[in-house]
Parts: structure tokens; C-alpha cells; sequence
């Protein structure tokens, strides 16, 4: 390796090396020397592509993270770097990048096959420094965290989790890193987008996606919810940011996973309705609230291009999808299902009393609902009511 790196303490590792202490004695730091300057590749100081190779061989040596050492041979270009566009971040991400590997490496000693890539990292810069990474701890020491050793359920949302966060410090402010695992498929919002510029004749591919949301999310919820008097859409554990971006689909498994995961921290101690997911993913992409001001890559549908007929067809998936993610066969608990979830979806649609089960103002899950605009005030009367009426129908002929 060029580059020689002075690592000093532990870092935050996790899964498969197991949780350790979050506190800050215990972030990994890189103390920059001199010839770090040379690893920068622009001004704004990201590190470019050979520094995160070494930068990760590192973290193998140092027995960090379990990846195959052949991967790292510098004559054969085993792993790749590709830089995330700003679209595709959030509001307080700094340099993120994804990291893959080519599974030709380890199967022989020629050079990479060009179709042979797999995802293995994401390396994120979280600009909100340890709140967000001590909110990843917290959702690892949670019951959410005993997700990360068990078998994949494949109908349930799964969790792209943490696997290591250090600190990079240059002279300046401390930046701070995550390494994160890659989710399988493709965002959300990417399907949208291609959908919207013609590239997909129909709507077969989106319907089976909402659905397969709705679903998932659905499973994920009931799996940690606290039963209610009537049995349906009790206190859960929700993930406090469900939109678009944040929702990966594989089209070929059907698998929903779910990123950017800190946001589950915010609702650990009381937990929510899981039907707040279910208004976070439609009202973001349907009216405009105070979030879109700062997150400007959030965008509705009319902002995509896709009318309002054919969107709330992929709703109507996602609604009925995540009432028969509960496996009812009777009338009667089905109704009952249905009239609770109506009923609460209606009550989280509100323009006036946004997300009600949390009081505090100052809450990010809150605030994000904040927002009066004409279309915000219609689509219950216009959309909704006509939309869970034509769900009910279906839901209870299934």
C-alpha cells in the first residue's frame, strides 16, 4: 500500500465483530500527516478513489471487517469506487460513495470480468457527527438490532445496517464516516424516474414494487408491535424517514430493504403507529410540506411527471399491499383491519395536527409533515377517500 495510515482507538464496529461502546474515546481517528494531502482529490477535500481502497484494506489488517485480501491486489483492480451524485443524498450527507468488488477476483487470477461486479459498501460523511452515529447504536442495542444475525425473512423489509463509523481529522472540524451495507436493488425513486421518461411501457413493474412495500413494511411493523384491544396496527417501531429515496427494491427477489436507518432511533423509547411509514412515503411524494424546502431532492409526483391518476393507482398497491401483509382469511377481522387503518391514515393526513402521537414539536418525524398548500388541503377529499373505498372493495373480495 502507498499510503500509511495512523489509525489511533477503537472504531464503532458492529456486525460481524460485534457491538461495541459508542462513546467517543472509542471512534477510530485518522490523524492526517503531510503525505494525506496527496489522497484528497479536489478542493472540497474528498478522498479519492486508491486513498478508500487503502483506506478499507486498512480496516481488514487492522481485523476491522472480514473482506477477502485477494480483493486488494493493485494489479488486477479488484475493487471500484463510484462516487453517489448529490441527487441521490440527503440533506446532511457529505461524500458518499459506493464500493464495490468483482467476484471474478476470487475465482481466479486473470484479470476482472466487466459483468462480474457486486455491491459491498456504502461510505457515507454524515454532516449531523455522532447524533447520527450514536443513533445507529442505539437502533443495534434496540430489538431491531437482533435482525442483523438472523436469516433474511424475504417477506419482511429488511435493514441495510452499519458495519463501522470512524473520524477523519485534518487540522479542522472532525469529519465523520460510516460504513454502511448495500441495499439489494435499486431506489425507489430511481424505478419512478425511469418510469416517468418512458422506459417502461406499463405499469406491471411499479404495481408489483408498491405492493411488494406496502407488504414488506407491513410485516416489518407487525413484527415488533405491541397488540391493541382489537388486535390490528398497534405501537411499533417505525423508520421515521420512509420516502422514496430511502426504500431499495430487487426486482427479481421482490426484496424491500430499508436505508439511512437513524431515524428508527427517534421512536425507540415510544413507539408509533406503523401506519406513519405508510403517510411519510405518500404524502412526501404527493403534496408539498416543509421538508421538500431543505430536502431539495424530495420530489412528488407531479414534480417526476407522473399524473395524478396513475400515481394513485401505485398507492392503492401499496395501501392493499400492507393490508394483506397481515395474512387475514375472515370478514370480520378484515373489516376491522381495514376500519382501523382508514381511520388512522385519515387522522395522519391531517394539515393541522400532523403526526399526533408525537407531541414534540422539535421532532424531525413531526416537522417534516408541517406544510399548507391548496393541494395538501384536497387530496383526502379528492383522492384519498375514493382511493381507500376502491382498496376496501379489493382487500375484502381477495
Amino acid at each position: 500500500m502507498r499510503w500509511t495510515l495512523h489509525l489511533a482507538v477503537f472504531a464503532i464496529l458492529l456486525a460481524p465483530l460485534g457491538l461495541a461502546d459508542s462513546s467517543k474515546t472509542h471512534l477510530k481517528v485518522l490523524e492526517k500527516k503531510s503525505d494525506f494531502k496527496n489522497s484528497l482529490s479536489n478542493g472540497r477535500g474528498n478522498f479519492d478513489d486508491e486513498f478508500i481502497i487503502e483506506l478499507l484494506y486498512s480496516f481488514v489488517k487492522d481485523g476491522y471487517l472480514s473482506i477477502d485480501e485477494r480483493l486488494f491486489d493493485n494489479t488486477r483492480k479488484c475493487i471500484r469506487v463510484t462516487p453517489i451524485s448529490s441527487q441521490n443524498k440527503g440533506r446532511f450527507s457529505g461524500q458518499v460513495v459506493s464500493i464495490g468488488y468483482n467476484v471474478s477476483c476470487l475465482e481466479k487470477a486473470s484479470a476482472p470480468e466487466p459483468d462480474a461486479w457486486k455491491d459491498l459498501y456504502v461510505l457515507k460523511e454524515t454532516k449531523k457527527g455522532l447524533a447520527e452515529i450514536d443513533n445507529l447504536r442505539l437502533v443495534n442495542k434496540s430489538p431491531i438490532g437482533d435482525l442483523r444475525e438472523m436469516p433474511s425473512d424475504p417477506k419482511m423489509a429488511n435493514i441495510a445496517f452499519d458495519d463501522l463509523h470512524f473520524v477523519f481529522r485534518n487540522g479542522l472540524a472532525p469529519r465523520y464516516f460510516s460504513l454502511l451495507r448495500t441495499a439489494k436493488g435499486t431506489s425507489i425513486i430511481s424505478y419512478l424516474k425511469r418510469f416517468a421518461k418512458g422506459e417502461q411501457a406499463d405499469l406491471s413493474r411499479e404495481r408489483r414494487m408498491f405492493y411488494r412495500i406496502g407488504y414488506a413494511l407491513s410485516r416489518f411493523h407487525q413484527r415488533f408491535e405491541d397488540k391493541t384491544a382489537n388486535g390490528f396496527l398497534g405501537p411499533t417501531y417505525i423508520h421515521g424517514d420512509c420516502h422514496a429515496q430511502n426504500i431499495f427494491y430487487e426486482e427479481e427477489s421482490g426484496i424491500v430493504t430499508l436505508i439511512d436507518n437513524e431515524t428508527f432511533a427517534l421512536g425507540l423509547k415510544k413507539k408509533s403507529s406503523g401506519i406513519n411509514d405508510i403517510v411519510d412515503l405518500y404524502l412526501l411524494h404527493t403534496a408539498k410540506t416543509i421538508a421538500h424546502r431543505y430536502a431539495r431532492n424530495l420530489q412528488t409526483n407531479r414534480d417526476l411527471g407522473i399524473d395524478d391518476e396513475v400515481w394513485h393507482s401505485l398507492i392503492h398497491q401499496l395501501f392493499l399491499g400492507y393490508l394483506e401483509g397481515h395474512e387475514l382469511s375472515d370478514l370480520t377481522s378484515k373489516l376491522q383491519l381495514f376500519d382501523t387503518f382508514a381511520e388512522q391514515l385519515l387522522r395522519e393526513l391531517s394539515t393541522f395536527r400532523p403526526f399526533k402521537e408525537v407531541s414534540n414539536w422539535t421532532d424531525q418525524r413531526k416537522q417534516k409533515r408541517v406544510g399548507i398548500s391548496v393541494r395538501r388541503l384536497t387530496i383526502k377529499e379528492k383522492h384519498v377517500v375514493s382511493l381507500l373505498q376502491a382498496v376496501r372493495n379489493t382487500f375484502l373480495r381477495n
